[in-house]
């Protein structure tokens, strides 16, 4: 079966765990309301939600002693609909929107007037679809939503969710440290001896690649026990023996504040903080507010000696950009080549100068990641919307993700784009 191609600027979305991914129009809003996925269609026209489970962990049997059609049993007023083009064993029925009330936990809600619900297999998984019209039955529509079922990919070796994830890394991480105290602490945060293990960028990775869980464990767990080797005073230096490694580092804004709060930091914008780090040849460790007491330094001057150590940096390390030529001008910079501090330098008042010069005129950029960042004009809708599903494919593949979102540059600073 030949699938319909997905339109370029269309929003890609990956769900949590990677089971499934899809891509749908930039006016149809996505919204989590756990354990769904709402596209809301503009002006409320219509809604497809999306739940998927793991039959084998959610009810115990395996996906081939499910019959699908037995789970959406015909009754009168209902039809069946045109298959989907879909390679995935799928079933459906549609019908007035009265007949589907509570079905697949949606509330029932009156302005709903034509349901159709799917049920879509593949492997072990189970993804149930409500799609809701409003007002009449709307053929346009119609063929819309089943564009956006059509651009479904269903995993065929599920992730385990976050939560068991987190369970199977503790379990490996005392199978090969036993004399190690480890203790989880939040889902994909974990205590290992005396270090606090972050999971997110470590779970990233293993939904690309659920089979690779444990060669991606064993690094993790190597690098952690490095950590451990690093002297109690390497980690509490005084003042003068790192000062001129200090440097500023951008981190999304919830990780932060919901799993390592004693790091020194401030929201910045586009769900992104401001931390700070002390660079190694090897690696580098985040500055926690007790260092900061011990040293005497306000927030503001830890700001100030990292933004000077980073116009350093630069200075020493001169970054190289890539500049791709548009009709009036450039129409998008890049850099040369990936760095630690690539995104961050945007802290840095002169290197945004610099890029609005060149520009000629304000511009937008996208952090998908620590080490990398776009910047282009709002030459139009399309190329804008182009741009962001760029940004949002990098953000989902980056193994140090920043940010989905487009932020705009103007000569008062950084600030979220507002389209």
């Amino acid at each position: 079966m030949r699938r319909p191609t997905v339109p370029s600027h269309w929003v890609p979305f990956i769900s949590d765990s990677g089971w499934y991914s899809l891509s749908h129009p930039p006016t149809w809003k996505a919204e989590r309301r756990d354990p769904w996925l709402v596209l809301h269609a503009p002006q409320e026209e219509a809604r497809l939600s999306f739940h998927c489970v793991q039959l084998v962990r959610e009810a115990g049997m395996s996906a081939a002693e499910v019959d699908l059609a037995s789970l959406l049993t015909h009754r009168a007023g209902l039809a069946r609909p045109a298959q989907l083009d879909l390679p995935y064993e799928h079933t459906g029925l549609e019908g007035p929107a009265s007949q589907f009330a509570g079905f697949c936990g949606g509330a029932k809600e009156d302005r709903w007037r034509w349901t159709q619900v799917w049920l879509i297999r593949h492997e072990s998984l189970l993804l149930s679809v409500l799609f809701c019209q409003a007002g009449e039955r709307d053929p346009e529509r119609e063929t819309l939503g089943r564009l956006i079922l059509a651009s479904l990919r269903l995993a065929a070796t599920p992730a385990d969710p976050a939560d068991v994830f987190t369970e199977r890394f503790i379990a490996e991480a005392r199978r090969q440290y036993p004399e190690r105290r480890i203790e989880q602490t939040d889902v994909l945060s974990v205590r290992f001896g005396d270090a606090q293990l972050g999971l997110s960028n470590f779970y990233r990775q293993y939904i690309a690649a659920p089979e690779r869980f444990a060669d991606l464990a064993n690094q993790v767990l190597q690098r952690a026990e490095q950590l451990q080797s690093i002297s109690l005073q390497r980690l509490n230096p005084t003042l003068d023996a790192v000062r001129e490694r200090i440097m500023p580092m951008l981190y999304p804004q919830a990780p932060w504040q919901g799993q390592f709060p004693q790091h020194v930091g401030e929201p910045w914008v586009g769900g992104l903080a401001i931390l700070y780090v002390v660079d190694q040849p090897d690696t580098y460790w985040y500055i926690r507010q007790e260092l900061l007491e011990k040293w005497k330094l306000s927030p503001e001057q830890l700001h100030e000696l990292a933004l000077s150590n980073l116009t350093v940096y630069w200075q020493v390390t001169p970054m190289h950009l890539h500049v791709a030529a548009g009709e009036r001008g450039p129409s998008m910079v890049l850099p040369a080549k990936h760095d630690t501090y690539n995104a961050v330098r945007f802290l840095c008042p002169d290197f945004r100068d610099q890029l609005r010069g060149l520009f000629d005129r304000d511009f937008v950029i996208g952090l998908p990641s620590r080490d990398f960042f776009a910047a282009t004009t709002a030459q139009s809708r399309e190329h804008l919307q182009h741009f962001q599903q760029q940004v949002r494919s990098d953000y989902a593949t980056s193994d140090h993700p920043l940010s989905d979102r487009l932020l705009q540059v103007t000569a008062d600073g950084v600030s979220a784009y507002a389209r």
